[in-house]
């Protein structure tokens, strides 16, 4: 008996041991109950944008974790918050216990936080509690809105969602399964449900492209940037589902911080053995192998100070790169600090100041920065000349410099003693604008073309500054046709993924002389490419390296496709002939709106629309939608907008969907602000990329081309002449999807027309074959005769100059010229004398 005693009690301490041994495999190494005196070393505290600017702590009392501070909010397109991290890769389920929080505002948040890096626009996925209740919000894009909105979520613990408290533990549990985000939460902490009631039960899913390796963590905002708030959680448990870190790996996080530890803006990179593995935002995580690594931290107003450390297998390892500003001032072009400004306002589109001597007669003086603009000439849609004269030390003159740290409200053309330096279109985009040393000299002119769309208008709220920065990397080049003529409005993208300051990515607009410019680019290896299949490129693209203050001329040459589809899909075109609208389209007003209507006549679709915008989170008019699928070229010809606003609308809109707050890409012609391609990544998400140029005028045509989730925009005055309006990658738009015809008013309770002709849609045309050149045929008609010997003369001689098709017919050796011998060679061969 005792034999059999000692032996059942043996079997019970192996069964216990053994179920401890299982159980101690599988807590994973992130987990945390913080029941140690002081936080586990293994989490990183970074105290992200204004929360910087408050007291702020993070400590472990009592075996919970307890966050304090002050932050705006973690929302829009900026991240202020306090985030508790350590680095994960792979498929993973994070479980977090919310003890309680206490918060001057209801849409406090805390949760567990996903994030691509410590850029506070970086792509993230935060799974939240708010004391007004629970949701998971998202920013796909980087600098692009969170969303969705919070409407459908559950509540904290109860029915009131007024308090600012959540005053009763909850759970929330994220799971991440390739790029796909899935929150539900607890009330015990066992029985799990979906965080929104079941009409928006879509909202506990989320898609957003991040890499494998994240950071991951706990997230808390008070949403209050000078009321503290107070957060408290325990038991948080990380479950690997998928691809964790491989064998003899570990993460490395570089992040570029101040002398205070605070994480700030700037890029990254990490090398080993002297080579760059790795390049990124501050505050990326690497996985990579275990061993000894730099971190380091540049840009072009940052300079680094090398940390490094040695990663260990299965953890992370934290480099704080500590960052000064090197960005010299040169001058503040404040009113306040002495600079005179004058203005003519407003001023005639076809008006040009920009010469250093041009008159300023009819100018009057204006403050900088200042809402001045508005208060000399408060109409919209209106441009406006702004000019000072700049003096520059002796130092700076002839050194590249930066007009820095200004926007205008809402375009700028800038010049620099006649030359352009830049022009952005966008009222709330920080220029900065480099200003060649060539054109650097003791006194300047700085002229400024503005125009105001709507609202507020000129420069607000800060004034430029002429800085100067650390040596850069510029590329320069142009962009030429098969006819030698340059190409405008051509997408041209620079790539550097491994770059002393950061990986670096970048798409140019050719301008009117098909030239484009990139600069402020860290040493590394670069790519070009034109990137666009509106053309082909010769060559496809250029690879090479370039270090600071280096700047690089790359050229291209393109053939140019057709702007419409090809072959085009006959049953989906139309051309608007009878009387009475195809059965294939549907038509109806889409949001809130007064009726509209659809008309054929004379081969046009005439609209009718009411609506207040398609913009913000709904789209209010009328749409006139078909069914189509996959990749496609659309195009259509806009004979008239709405004359009920200036952004009155039309154009062709695709859509997941017909609700008012579908995912959607929409090219359109507005009455006075031009050509704009916009969209909405997410559905019911405010819009949230809007490019626009040009002047409308009736008769031009619109194109919009989708290539799997990438959507492109094109106007063209002609059908002929091509200029690019911008892309964006929008998944949410589903393969089966809605192509309309769309108009709204821009006005609630106003109803306008908008008329329509030609809508062609179907593939995506390919390049015209090569023509065969034929030696000798310099004058491009097929056969060789005498009178291509004597233009091979003229160009031999110099008086004329060979054109690029003329040189592949008369360079018969290949020396990239034609000469005296090439031109005996092509008369003997006119005569029938030799065969070339």
């Amino acid at each position: 008996m005792r034999r059999t005693a000692s032996s059942a009690l043996y079997t019970a301490l192996v069964v216990v041991l053994l179920l401890t041994a299982v159980s101690a495999m599988a807590a994973s190494p992130l987990d945390d109950n913080f029941n140690g005196a002081t936080l586990d070393p293994k989490w990183t505290v970074t105290y992200m944008g204004d929360t910087q600017l408050q007291d702020h702590s993070v400590t472990v009392e009592n075996g919970q974790l307890v966050l304090t501070g002050c932050a705006t909010d973690i929302w829009d397109v900026t991240d202020n918050g306090i985030f508790v991290w350590q680095a994960a890769t792979g498929d993973f389920r994070i479980t977090l216990k919310l003890v309680s929080l206490e918060a001057p505002d209801v849409s406090a948040k805390l949760g567990i936080w996903v994030r691509q890096d410590m850029d506070t626009k970086a792509p993230n996925v935060l799974c939240m509690a708010m004391p007004k209740g629970v949701h998971m919000q998202a920013r796909d894009t980087r600098g692009g809105t969170d969303g969705p909105l919070s409407d459908g979520r559950k509540p904290w613990t109860d029915d009131d969602t007024s308090d600012t408290n959540g005053t009763s533990p909850i759970w929330l549990r994220l799971t991440r399964t390739g790029d796909t985000f899935k929150q539900e939460l607890s009330y015990d902490g066992t029985t799990w449900e979906g965080s929104h009631t079941s009409a928006y039960a879509y909202k506990d899913v989320h898609v957003t492209k991040m890499p494998r390796a994240v950071l991951v963590g706990i997230g808390f905002s008070s949403h209050n940037a000078t009321v503290p708030g107070t957060a408290i959680v325990d038991d948080f448990t990380f479950e690997q589902l998928n691809d964790g870190p491989p064998a003899g790996k570990g993460f490395v996080v570089a992040d570029a911080v101040n002398d205070k530890g605070n994480t700030q803006p700037g890029g990254v990179s990490v090398s080993r053995d002297g080579k760059v593995i790795g390049t990124g935002y501050s505050g990326v995580p690497f996985l990579v192998d275990a061993g000894p690594v730099t971190a380091n931290a540049g840009g072009l107003f940052v300079k680094g100070s090398p940390k490094t450390g040695t990663v260990v297998e299965g953890k992370t390892l934290y480099l704080p790169v500590l960052v000064q500003d090197a960005r010299v001032l040169v001058k503040d072009l404040a009113t306040d600090a002495g600079q005179e400004w004058v203005i003519k306002l407003p001023a005639d589109p076809a008006e040009d100041f920009s010469a250093p001597d041009a008159s300023e007669a009819d100018f009057q003086p204006y403050t900088v920065p200042s809402t001045d603009w508005d208060t000399i000439d408060p109409d919209d849609n209106i441009y406006g000349w702004i000019r000072t004269k700049v003096t520059v030390p002796s130092q700076y003159v002839g050194k590249d410099l930066w007009l820095d740290g200004w926007a205008l409200d809402d375009e700028d053309w800038t010049y620099w003693n006649g030359t352009q330096i830049g022009h952005t279109n966008s009222w709330n985009t920080n220029r900065q604008y480099l200003v060649p040393g060539s054109l650097v000299q003791a006194t300047n002119v700085l002229a400024i073309r503005g125009r105001d769309g709507t609202g507020a208008g000129g420069i607000t709220p800060s004034s430029p500054k002429l800085v100067q920065g650390n040596p850069s990397v510029s590329i320069t080049g142009q962009v030429i046709g098969a006819d030698g003529k340059p190409v405008s409005n051509i997408p041209v993208r620079i790539d550097s993924p491994l770059n002393e300051w950061g990986g670096f990515s970048n798409v140019v607009i050719t301008d009117a002389q098909g030239k484009y410019a990139a600069y402020a680019m860290g040493p590394g290896e670069f790519t070009v490419k034109v990137d666009t299949p509106i053309v082909v490129a010769d060559p496809k693209e250029k690879v090479f390296q370039a270090t600071g203050g280096q700047t690089v001329v790359q050229d291209f040459k393109v053939t140019t496709l057709p702007f419409f589809p090809d072959p085009v899909d006959t049953k989906a075109s139309d051309n608007f002939a009878g009387t009475t609208l195809n059965s294939k389209w549907t038509s109806e007003d889409i949001g809130t709106t007064d009726p509209g209507d659809a008309v054929v006549s004379n081969n046009t679709l005439t609209i009718s629309a009411d609506g207040a915008d398609f913009w913000d989170a709904t789209d209010n008019g009328h749409i006139v939608y078909q069914k189509y699928s996959g990749d496609f070229v659309a195009t259509v010809k806009v004979m008239a907008v709405p004359n009920t606003d200036g952004w009155s609308k039309a154009g062709i809109d695709v859509r997941t969907n017909n609700l008012t707050g579908s995912p959607h890409v929409f090219v359109c012609a507005t009455r006075d602000n031009g050509y704009a391609f916009q969209g909405r990544n997410q559905a019911d998400l405010a819009a949230e990329f809007s490019y626009n140029s040009g002047a409308f005028q009736p008769g031009a045509y619109l194109r919009i081309e989708r290539v799997g989730t990438i959507f492109r925009g094109y106007w063209s005055p002609d059908g002929t002449t091509v200029n690019f309006l911008g892309q964006q990658d929008v998944p949410a738009v589903t393969s089966d999807c809605l192509v309309a015809l769309a108009v709204t008013s821009h006005s609630a309770g106003n109803v306008g027309d908008g008329v329509f002709a030609d809508f062609r849609i179907g593939g995506l045309p390919t390049a015209p074959p090569t023509p065969t050149v034929v030696k000798g045929d310099l004058s491009g008609d097929g056969k060789l005769g005498v009178n291509d010997a004597v233009l091979a003369l003229q160009c031999a001689v110099g008086v004329k100059t060979a054109t690029p098709d003329q040189l592949k017919a008369g360079d018969l050796n290949g020396d990239g010229k034609i000469g005296i011998n090439e031109v005996t060679l092509i008369l003997q061969a006119a005569v029938g004398l030799r065969q070339l």
